[in-house]
Order: structure tokens, then C-alpha cells, then sequence
């Protein structure tokens, strides 16, 4: 079995949504049917030494959850919007499982809109997955996406 790729611009990479790849990469038979096909995503930068690095697979989709959860860009174009705050906040610790004891430690985090103040990397660690705790709250709790209602907006998280 012969594999054929081949790369297709897409009509939004010309300036229409947000959301769809800039490239769709097809992997096709011989016979010329589709086996898969995969998208490049518009917020990554290219890599010379894997040009294939920021292909995700459009099937299963790997595509939507990289650009919803990495780059907080919605399925409709729209972007996620930001936390009204970011900072550190002393979280307690506890020192083991019969210890009475405990320590304050800073861990960086975001307030939403609805007030919920949701735990985030710090950007020293991977600045790409940064806000994606941030993300994934606002999804749950705010998106009504296919097939989900939209939930209060005070959400208790």
C-alpha cells in the first residue's frame, strides 16, 4: 500500500475564523482515499527540525482540544476570555498523612468571572500549558458547547 500526503490551504487561513488550521495535511491510499487527515495549528510556531510537530489529527479531536486548551480559542472562533485577575495566593500544605503540621506555600493563580479562583503553572514550568486549569474551568463550567447546556454562571469551583 502507497501512501500519497498532501497539503491543502485552508480558506480560513485567508483571514476568516480563528479557529481552523492554516494547513489540513491528508495521508491518502493509492486509490486516493482519505486515511487521514490532520491540521496545523495557526498559534504554533513552526519548527524547522519537525515540520510535522503542530499537526494534530482532525478525527479524533486531538485538533480541538490543543487549540481550546492551549491557546483558549473556542470551536466557534471565539476566544476564551481572560481572568479579571492573576496572582500568587498561600495555599497549607500538610506535612504527611499524621502530621498536625503544615506550610503555607504561593501557587500562582487566576479569578474567573464567576469569582472561582482556579490554580494555574507557574510560566516557568511550560509556559504553553500555563492556563490550561484556567481553561478547562471555563469549559466545564461557562461554555455551552455541542451537546452541553451552559452552566450558572456562579459555578463553585
Amino acid at each position: 500500500m502507497k501512501l500519497i500526503e498532501k497539503y491543502d490551504k485552508t480558506e480560513s487561513s485567508r483571514g476568516a475564523a480563528k479557529y481552523c488550521p492554516i494547513y489540513v495535511q491528508t495521508i491518502c491510499e493509492k486509490t486516493g482515499e482519505s486515511i487521514k487527515n490532520k491540521g496545523l495549528c495557526p498559534y504554533c510556531p513552526t519548527s524547522k527540525t519537525d515540520p510535522y510537530k503542530n499537526f494534530y489529527s482532525l478525527h479524533d479531536s486531538s485538533y480541538l482540544h490543543h487549540v481550546t486548551k492551549i491557546h483558549g480559542i473556542l470551536r466557534t472562533g471565539k476566544k476564551i476570555p481572560s481572568p479579571i485577575m492573576s496572582g500568587k495566593f498561600i495555599a497549607s500544605k500538610s506535612l504527611g498523612p499524621r502530621s498536625k503540621r503544615s506550610k503555607n506555600i504561593a501557587k500562582q493563580a487566576v479569578t474567573c468571572h464567576c469569582k472561582a479562583i482556579v490554580k494555574v503553572k507557574d510560566n516557568d514550568t511550560d509556559p504553553k500549558k500555563q492556563y490550561l486549569a484556567y481553561f478547562r474551568h471555563y469549559l466545564e463550567n461557562h461554555y455551552a458547547g455541542v451537546n452541553k447546556s451552559k452552566k450558572h454562571n456562579n459555578c463553585a469551583k
